[in-house]
């Protein structure tokens, strides 16, 4: 099987967007600190709902992701970029938008 080597082009732009990434993560961050006391008073002192849960699920399983995303190295293997691609549609379909 041929190695795969990226090119000095495409390490920049991984780079570039990994950047671009982290801050995307700190202002998710940052909009969570600054609206956790709405939170806290609308969902966390009132009776669980489905409503509730998904609102939880959406929240917090979004931040997850991209804390978990933005920790993990960039793929420069075709087999583990297809898997991550794999991943990456597998989360699209489980994330909730509203």
């Amino acid at each position: 099987m041929a190695s795969y080597e990226p090119s000095q082009e495409t390490l920049d732009n991984v780079a570039f967007s990994n950047f671009g990434y982290y801050a995307v993560v700190a202002f998710l961050g940052y909009e969570y600190f600054i609206t956790l006391d709405m939170e806290v008073a609308l969902f966390w002192k009132k009776h669980t709902t489905g409503a509730g849960i998904l609102f939880f699920f959406n929240r917090y399983y979004t931040l997850l992701w991209a804390v978990a995303e933005a920790a993990t190295p960039y793929y420069t293997s075709p087999k583990r970029f297809a898997f991550y691609d794999c991943a990456r549609t597998v989360h699209r379909s489980l994330t909730v938008t509203t």
